[in-house]
């Protein structure tokens, strides 16, 4: 439940489409998604914000980073498309057209420029990391979504704030 609190604080932070204020309230005001949430392992007395430290981080492998990244940039993508309503099939074909690898390795040159050192260690951590991929998709641009998707996941956990203002830079379902 905290990790939802902390996104909700960002989204009115980083003023993000409402869309994805609302999805974060009505979960926060379903009673079912509020019993089956786990408190959060990153919080203990030493870390009040619920951030995970950079060195923590650094101990996962880029691969679980990227499975992070994977899953909240697919919501991010999704929470962009659900203002103004539509069928549920042209929800999902434009989530699937923002969230395949080939989209992300272009989003990810966009983002190339904003990037710190640190960020771009990261990106190049699970770029390198990646395997070959599905034969559908050169395997550049599969390491490339790769490392997108562990510099996502590594943000995640270590500065929320900064995730939420790279991915501002995107301008997804603009």
């Amino acid at each position: 439940m905290e990790w939802l609190l902390r996104f909700r604080d960002v989204v009115l932070a980083e003023n993000l489409p409402i869309a994805t204020l609302v999805i974060a309230d009505e979960l926060l005001a379903d009673p079912m998604v509020a019993q089956s949430m786990v408190p959060n392992p990153m919080a203990n007395s030493g870390n009040q914000d619920s951030r995970l430290p950079a060195a923590q981080a650094r101990g996962l492998s880029p691969i679980a980073l990227a499975y992070m990244g994977d899953a909240v940039y697919e919501l991010y993508v999704r929470s962009q498309f659900l203002i103004p309503p539509k069928r549920i099939q042209d929800y999902h074909n434009a989530v699937v057209e923002q969230v395949k690898a080939e989209q992300q390795a272009a989003l990810a040159e966009q983002l190339a420029p904003h990037l710190t050192v640190t960020e771009q260690d990261v990106f190049r951590w699970g770029r390198n990391a990646s395997s070959r991929g599905p034969k559908r998709v050169d395997g550049a641009i599969y390491q490339k979504a790769t490392g997108l998707e562990t510099l996502i996941g590594y943000l995640y956990l270590t500065d929320p704030e900064r995730l939420a203002q790279l991915l501002g830079y995107l301008n997804i379902g603009a």
